[in-house]
Formats: C-alpha cells, structure tokens, sequence
C-alpha cells in the first residue's frame, strides 16, 4: 500500500520523516508539516502546518529536537526554528501528545519586506484555531488561509558562516551538534562547519573536498560523521575527545565511484554505511579501515544513476540490513543485505516503478523511526515531480532471504 501527498508547487528538495508527523523543504520557497489522521483504520495524511515562507527556494533541512529544525536556502544563512503554541494544539489533537518543552511563543508573523519570522505573544485566536480548524474527530484539515496565517513558527537562530548557499544539512541523533555546507568549487568554501546548539557557535571546520558536499550523516551512535561529495570522494570523520571530529579516512576518486557520490547512509548498527553515485553504483564500507586498504565490503552495480539510499533503521533480523534506493528516473529498489564474516549476499525484494513511484529524480528517501516494534515499516520519498509518497513494507516478508 503506498499513499501520494501532491503538497508543494515545485520539486521538493529535503524532507524528514518524524515519529510523529512528516517535514519537507522545496524549491516552492516553503517548509510544510504533514502527520498521520486516522479514520478508524485509514490512515489520512494532511497538511497541518507551514512553518517557514521564504524568499529563497529551501534546499534543505533538519531535526534538531522533536520541535525545533534547521533549514538552508539558497542564502548563506543557516535558520533555526522552534514550535509555537499553536503547534502544540494542533498536534494534541491529532496525535494526543503533551510533551512539549520550552515554547517560546504564541505563533510567528513575517513583517513587510522580512525574511523572519517573529515570535508573537499577542492573544491571538487559539481557541477558534482549536475548535474550527483541527477537530481530529471530524477529519477537517485546516484551510490555505489557516496553514498561512497561524502555523508558522518563530525563528529562534541564524548562523553565519559559509560564503556561498547553504546546500547540505545534518545534526548528530543527540542534537548537541549542527553539521552545514554549501555550493563550492573549492577546498576553501567545501568544509564542513560543525555547530554548537546550546551556544549557536561554530565549533569546528571540517576541510576535505574539494567540491560542493552532496550530502552527509552521522552515524547513529555518534561516533562517525560521512560525507559524499562531487568531487566523486567520501570523507570520514571520527568523534574523539570533547566532541571534536578527525579525519580518518577518504576515498580516492577511481575507489569504485567515477561520477558524482550523491547520497550516503548508515545502518541501523553503525557497523556499515553506503555510498551511491552517478555511475549507478553503490558501495557499502566498513568505517573500521586498517592501513591505506580502503576498499567496498560490498558494492552493487544497479546501471542507473542512483540519487537517494536509505538503510532502515529498524533491526530486522541478525546480519539482516533493508537498503531502499532511489533513481535519477524516479524508480524505487528495496534490496536486501546480508553480511557475513567472510560473504555478502544482495537480493531484490521490491521494485516500485512508475506507477507507484516518481516520474522525475527522487531527492530523498526515509525510513519513519519506530518506537515500539511494528509488523509494517513505512517508507516515505519525495522527487522533483512535487510529491510525497509513502510506502508500508511488510517485515516479515523481508526477514525471508
């Protein structure tokens, strides 16, 4: 089963797919917020907020606590913003939830000629809010009137820095550190700035490539930081003293990859991360390199130039790993990798073509992080074809291999 979510007006750069509810960042110049409304049994998807309208298409954003992220446009300013109240009240109906911490205001409001939101502590109309638009009993989404004037949420933080637009984004799974890039054709403008988000200052600068950083991850426990890169290279950074990063490793441009690496991801286990490229390969590394041997432990020639991988971040089963990959053509793969002491073993388990895909590049791909164990994993991707969608993969059909 898979549902469809044809939200934004333009290609849909970046997207993070919550617990709880569903963000995305799109050339349309806007962040939108989407969560789960059942009926019974059917699940609905709707929008629900609209957090940030900018003068700059978004090209990418991040979580940095269940309510508060970080986004970059097409400007050399990285923003960072909060939930307001009227989130708040929207998500309790929806979601029956009550643990927020640390509201800064009421609602926001763009000034004439502005580009910031502005927390407002005015009395505004809550209550109607409340009653009118979000009554989760009738499965009544709030209205394009509603979604502008009351839902977006007040800028807490920019940070300066970088020289050119903000392209690349990511925050360590403890949220105590911010990683940026931006569009480079140098060793200079392609670091990496790392951030403190207790204090909002830059802790360290990360210099490897010598191109735009494509994309980047932190492992999940930390430990680990990946970059991929145009320059056709990923860079690897470990995590020592004092939450301070060091190189450790890099790749070579004719290390498996011989056109742009494009996206990259770590396993649930922190034991794996892929890489995927241009040239239509994908290769999966160990962050454990010994000596200068830096080579694949696996790798998968899949012909078409891959944009989008995503391991899923639930233990399926032992040495088990779910990899879904998306295409320049705006196919959808989920392959199945086994890794052994001394093999590797690949299987196709889905295709979605078309028809139940994307019919432009696919941008991003997300497993939705489980609380409690489910039967079903849910998998969302968003393209240049200005959709969402949203897929549940039955577990047990992958545990057989």
């Amino acid at each position: 089963m898979f549902i469809t979510l044809r939200i934004h007006k333009k290609h849909i750069q970046h997207f993070i797919l919550y617990c709880r509810f569903l963000i995305t960042a799109s050339a349309d110049q806007t962040t939108r917020i989407h969560a789960p409304w059942k009926n019974g049994t059917i699940e609905f998807w709707h929008e629900i907020g609209r957090p940030q309208v900018h003068g700059y298409d978004i090209s990418c954003l991040v979580m940095l606590t269940p309510y508060m992220f970080a986004s970059g446009a097409e400007e050399k300013v990285v923003r960072i913003f909060t939930a307001p109240i009227t989130f708040k009240n929207c998500l309790m109906k929806i979601a029956n939830v009550d643990d927020f911490k640390n509201v800064v205001a009421e609602s926001a409001a763009v000034p004439a000629l502005g580009l910031t939101n502005k927390a407002t502590f005015s009395n505004i109309k809550t209550e109607e809010i409340e009653i009118n638009s979000f009554k989760n009993e009738d499965y009544i989404p709030p209205t394009e009137e509603e979604l502008m004037q009351y839902t977006l949420w007040p800028e807490l933080q920019k940070l300066y820095g970088h020289g050119y637009e903000i392209f690349s984004i990511t925050a360590r799974h403890d949220g105590l550190l911010l990683a940026t890039a931006c569009k480079s054709t140098s060793q200079e403008h392609s670091a990496i700035l790392l951030w403190n988000t207790n204090t909002w200052t830059q802790v360290q600068k990360l210099v490897s490539h010598q191109l735009t950083v494509t994309q980047m991850e932190f492992s999940p426990n930390d430990k680990y930081l990946v970059s991929v890169s145009r320059d056709r290279r990923w860079t690897l950074f470990e995590c020592k003293d004092d939450n301070m990063y060091t190189l450790i490793a890099t790749s070579k441009k004719d290390n498996l990859h011989t056109r742009i690496i494009w996206c990259c991801s770590w396993t649930h286990d922190s034991s794996f991360f892929a890489t995927g490229s241009r040239d239509g390969k994908i290769g999966v590394w160990n962050p454990n390199f010994t000596a200068d041997r830096i080579v694949p432990t696996t790798s998968l020639d899949v012909k078409h130039s891959v944009t989008a991988l995503v391991f899923s971040s639930q233990n399926i089963s032992e040495h088990l790993y779910v990899l879904a990959i998306g295409f320049e053509t705006g196919y959808i793969e989920i392959q199945k990798l086994k890794i052994f002491a001394n093999s590797c073993k690949w299987e196709k388990h889905i295709v979605y073509d078309s028809s139940k895909a994307h019919h432009l590049t696919i941008k991003r791909l997300k497993f939705r992080p489980q609380k409690e164990y489910s039967n079903i994993l849910q998998l969302a991707s968003c393209g240049c074809d200005h959709t969402v969608k949203i897929y549940n993969i039955d577990i047990f059909k992958l545990k057989d291999l």
